[in-house]
């Protein structure tokens, strides 16, 4: 069903605990995958990756070539790119698949954490139909992250529970 793509660089203190929580959604056949794209960690990333079955796809070169070159690989139907410092709410697969059950192909980001007067949070997480992602012609090599797929995507049409922080 859904691929996660993690993009990586020297992440080996956090890792660990991302790669945990989708454990139980990998059991239960909600991910198919996950995709390391990473920038040429020299720390333990590489080795907590491959400890985990998660493949590295690329190295080095912007954060948006290594980000196409991971959903070019990718086999699921979904993309879900997440950082590689998440900490997914508890209950996060219910609410991503009953976002694939209703939504065919809305964009699904997490919803913001931060109220107030505090400025936006980046954007680094994104859930996106594979067909919606080829349209909207991918990640691109420019791209510093989801922004730029998001801008030519459209707007993205849900917010979804499942990051506490990131």
């Amino acid at each position: 069903m859904i691929s996660v793509i993690l993009p990586t660089l020297n992440d080996e203190a956090t890792l660990g605990n991302a790669l945990a929580d989708l454990v139980p959604a990998a059991v239960d056949g909600l991910v198919r995958e996950v995709l390391a794209a990473d920038a040429g960690s020299t720390d333990a990333t590489l080795e907590i990756l491959e400890d985990a079955g998660a493949r590295r796809v690329g190295a080095g070169g912007g954060l948006g070539g290594r980000l196409a070159a991971a959903a070019l690989a990718a086999k699921g139907q979904w993309l879900m790119v997440l950082p590689p410092r998440p900490v997914l709410f508890p209950g996060w697969e219910r609410q991503v698949t009953l976002h694939l059950e209703r939504h065919a192909e809305a964009i699904g980001l997490p919803a913001p954490q931060r109220r107030g007067l505090l400025p936006a949070p980046r954007i680094e997480a994104l859930l996106i139909a594979r067909l919606r992602y080829e349209r909207a012609s991918g990640f691109q090599v420019t791209d510093k992250g989801v922004a730029g797929l998001l801008r030519r995507a459209g707007k993205p049409t849900r917010r979804l529970p499942i990051l506490i922080g990131g």
